[in-house]
């Protein structure tokens, strides 16, 4: 498993209960990028409509994870309220459809008045084409659902190589050689679950990218009133801003993308000086000052769903990438995933019926058709 963030995290969990698994990453640290950064809320109505199913798919175990996998609840109340302009209504219309079609149930479209009594220091010209409201919209504890996927991944018998990048992985075989700077690992499988440097894997590999796109995300956390911490998660259907309680205030991002190298990404000023002229004009809060100011990178593929499968062209060589950065709330839903693919388990149940089949997620799909 190339790739310690949370999908190579829970993949390596999922597989470990059956099968000898190592987990390889560059950094000292699991989750150190897109994870680690990652201001996660297991939402139905964000992102690809796939995306969300595996969200909801992911829900149970989120909500009631199996005993002893976590000491305390990796989930807490929290809300989305999307929120739009008059020229917005047809996007706020789009994503209230999104009920209708199997996935986030309880979501549905609300008049500016609502809008405002769920968050009365929005202007009103920020929510005159009204919004949309998910009540189950739930705040995820990132740090605390990684580290029980990697507590529970040692207890099953996973390996973990930590400060271990990946130099070159070479058919051997029916399996694979995976070059560390300090040794040589040999696998009948490679999964690659490397986020933004999943590409640059498959090229070690000789295999053909897929065109993955690493954009960088900036976000901030600013001083808040106290009333914020009732606040639900704002998100601006025009992509212009989003913001939610945070401890010490509140956390808000420009929603930027910005193409980018697989980098350690780091913010830059005009972004979250854009981040808070975007505050000002959807709410009355005065912010001048930031208390902190950080950035990731989310990676998406070339139709923004996720890919899980098998390379056509490279047998044992597995593509677990293009989560971007909805790893966390679909993480339980894709490990599950992984083990049918990877470890030849029954496709997870709950998943046809949201939609979601082993050819909505396939890598194949990115690979052009001879004519």
């Amino acid at each position: 498993m190339i790739g310690g963030g949370i999908a190579g995290t829970s993949a390596a969990w999922a597989l470990a209960e059956h099968h000898d698994v190592t987990l390889v990453e560059t950094e000292r640290e699991l989750g150190v990028h897109a994870t680690g950064r990652s201001a996660a809320i297991l939402s139905e109505t964000v992102g690809h409509r796939t995306v969300c199913a595996l969200a909801r798919a992911s829900r149970p175990f989120l909500e009631q994870p199996p005993v002893g996998f976590a000491d305390h609840p990796l989930t807490a109340p929290r809300g989305l309220l999307w929120i739009g302009r008059r020229e917005d209504t047809a996007l706020l219309d789009q994503i209230a459809a999104m009920a209708a079609s199997g996935v986030a149930p309880t979501a549905r479209r609300v008049d500016p008045e609502e809008a405002l009594r769920l968050v009365p220091a929005l202007r009103p010209a920020a929510v005159d084409g009204g919004g949309v409201w998910e009540p189950d919209a739930r705040a995820v504890d990132v740090a605390g659902l990684l580290a029980a996927y990697a507590r529970g991944a040692r207890h099953r018998g996973a390996h973990q190589r930590l400060g271990a990048p990946v130099r070159a992985c070479t058919p051997r075989g029916d399996g694979w050689t995976v070059l560390l700077d300090d040794d040589t690992l040999v696998a009948d499988v490679v999964v690659n679950a490397a986020g933004a440097w999943g590409d640059a894997v498959a090229t070690s590999a000789g295999i053909t990218p897929l065109g993955l796109q690493p954009l960088r995300r900036t976000a901030c956390l600013v001083p808040a009133p106290d009333e914020v911490a009732s606040w639900p998660l704002v998100m601006d259907v025009g992509e212009r801003c989003y913001f939610e309680p945070e401890s010490g205030g509140l956390l808000l991002s420009p929603a930027d993308e910005h193409p980018s190298d697989p980098v350690d990404a780091r913010p830059e000023t005009e972004d979250v000086a854009w981040a808070l002229e975007m505050l000002a004009e959807t709410t009355t809060l005065d912010v001048r000052t930031v208390r902190r100011e950080w950035a990731g990178l989310r990676t998406f593929t070339p139709d923004r769903a996720p890919a899980l499968g098998w390379d056509g062209g490279a047998p044992g060589f597995c593509w677990l990438v293009g989560q971007g950065g909805a790893g966390i709330k679909s993480a339980p839903a894709m490990a599950a995933a992984v083990a049918a693919v990877v470890g030849d388990r029954p496709w997870p149940a709950d998943l046809p019926a949201l939609g979601v089949a082993p050819a909505d997620l396939d890598p194949a799909r990115f690979v052009p058709t001879p004519r």
